[in-house]
């Protein structure tokens, strides 16, 4: 049998350099778990002050701040300009995710294709743009989010909220009957 001593600390009780590898660490394994849900949410939010009604959507997004990120959703329902409503289907259109990564069909109220006319290119392009936005703020919204749960000010709140404590290099010390 042997016996182990091992001093452990919480954060607070840390040296500053210590602490700053501790958060240095947290920042780097931040699985951000509730982002799914705040983008499912804000994109309820962002469809319903639109004039886009869904019946179905699938929301994609891709925030590595890598070429082709950012965020897109598929769409069957409906857009009401005017008084008139348009049946309105949108699907990924690659392996990216961000507000040009989608193909567009666009149909009148009784599923016929638009004439190629000026009125109706304006308002497939007023879709496309309102859609655009969307996607835009659901991005900016995604990242803002990942920005303030690495801010080292949310990471020493959730260390504190969460009584973790460590090992005088930085380890985590994980023992269920500390805690």
């Amino acid at each position: 049998m042997k016996t182990v001593n091992l001093k452990i600390y919480e954060f607070k009780e840390l040296s500053k350099t210590v602490q700053e590898k501790v958060i240095k660490e947290f920042q780097q394994n931040n699985t951000f778990d509730a982002l799914d849900f705040l983008m499912e949410e804000r994109l309820d939010d962002l469809l319903l002050s639109s004039k886009f009604k869904a019946n179905t959507t699938q929301l994609f997004y891709s925030l590595s701040y890598c070429q082709g990120d950012g965020a897109m959703f598929e769409f069957s329902g409906t857009y009401t300009h005017n008084k008139k409503t348009y049946n309105i289907k949108i699907k990924n259109s690659g392996r990216y995710c961000h507000e040009y990564s989608a193909d567009f069909d666009i149909t009148d109220e009784n599923y016929e294709d638009l004439d190629d006319n000026k009125t109706n290119s304006k308002i497939e392009e007023k879709i496309k743009k309102e859609y655009r936005e969307i996607c835009k703020n659901l991005a900016h919204d995604g990242y803002s989010f990942m920005a303030e749960e690495n801010s080292e000010e949310s990471i020493i709140t959730r260390i504190e909220d969460d009584n973790l404590f460590f090992t005088i290099d930085g380890r985590e010390y994980k023992d269920d009957t500390l805690k």
